[in-house]
């Protein structure tokens, strides 16, 4: 009964992805209420941290006295702060993924000289963008600033007028002089922080950025090894909640926090084939397309599903999978046409 919650949340993204394919389908939803819906988004999820932020409310990301998840900045010493989200990974690749979709719609803007909405749009990639140093994560700053070096390089070697690019320039330095003069302080935190991570990592870049989270995935294998079902594990699960086998000297079912290995351990090789199976067509049309403005989004999730976990397995992030997934499949294709 307790793992009831964790299969509703994983079957939370083909019952989206169901209502909005049939959506498009029958011509009640087109592809452009679906940039709609996430530029919307966008505008919420940053609004609910950078307020919290500068109201010196809202929990923080990062307890240093460990005093739980929703522990409120105006009442512990913490680093960062998640606005009024509970679950920290989820949030980070939500703001990530829509940063280089928001930067995909900024640049095709320009090059439909469209000037307005990208100016506007720029706005909220700037809001989104400062919200990802809020929150004080490595792979949230991380991705932040590898996507707008991406985005000057795009606008740098796109046909847009030299005016522009000039302009351009001049705002995303003036932005960044901006956040270090008014989040300095929280910089020097985040820096003290990722000192710590990498101390704790012995030098290895991989677990730097998972934060180690492969030894979570040893201990795991050395309990599923010692456990008298075994096969059986491997084929069907344990569910999100079950231990795999009774305490094995001191050992307890611990959740590895990357994805695929607890979708696989959690369901067995049989639930994480259907799963796949279900979004298969999809996931391979808006893969390799070509020109879709969500395509990033699905290359962030996939990537921070092994670097953070939290990502399938979490109602918020299943919504977004749902929305670009269903922006890619065929009938949203023919929902423009």
């Amino acid at each position: 009964m307790s793992d009831l919650k964790s299969v509703f949340r994983i079957l939370l993204a083909p019952f989206y992805f169901c209502y909005f394919y049939e959506g498009l389908s029958s011509q009640e939803i087109k592809r452009e209420d679906l940039k709609k819906i996430i530029l919307i988004y966008g505008i919420l999820y940053s609004s609910l941290i950078i307020i919290p932020y500068l109201c010196g409310t809202g929990f923080v990301s990062y307890d240093i006295d460990h005093n739980g998840l929703m522990s409120k900045a105006s009442e512990v010493q913490g680093v960062g702060n998640k606005g009024f989200f509970i679950e920290l990974n989820s949030l980070i690749a939500i703001l990530a993924a829509n940063l280089f979709f928001i930067k995909n719609l900024i640049i095709s803007y320009f090059n439909e000289n469209e000037i307005k909405k990208a100016v506007t749009t720029i706005l909220l990639y700037i809001a989104t963008l400062i919200s990802l140093f809020i929150t004080a994560t490595k792979l949230g700053i991380l991705l932040s600033i590898v996507c707008s070096l991406i985005f000057v390089y795009q606008i740098f070697c796109s046909s847009i007028k030299r005016e522009y690019k000039l302009y351009f320039a001049a705002s995303i330095v003036l932005l960044f002089i901006a956040i270090y003069i008014f989040l300095g302080g929280l910089i020097t935190d985040i820096t003290n922080r990722l000192n710590y991570f990498s101390e704790q990592s012995n030098g290895s870049t991989i677990d730097f950025l998972t934060s180690n989270r492969l030894s979570y995935l040893t201990k795991t294998m050395y309990e599923i090894d010692n456990s008298t079902h075994r096969f059986f594990l491997y084929l069907f699960g344990a569910g999100y909640s079950s231990p795999f086998t009774p305490t094995i000297d001191g050992i307890k079912r611990s959740i590895v926090e990357i994805d695929y290995f607890d979708f696989l351990f959690s369901y067995g090789f049989f639930g994480f084939i259907s799963y796949i199976a279900f979004f298969k067509k999809e996931v391979i049309l808006l893969f390799f397309s070509k020109k879709n403005e969500m395509k990033s989004m699905l290359i962030i999730f996939l990537l921070y599903s092994f670097m953070g976990g939290h990502i399938f397995v979490n109602s918020m992030t299943a919504t977004f999978l749902a929305i670009f997934l269903s922006y890619s499949s065929d009938a949203g294709l023919k929902s423009i046409k």
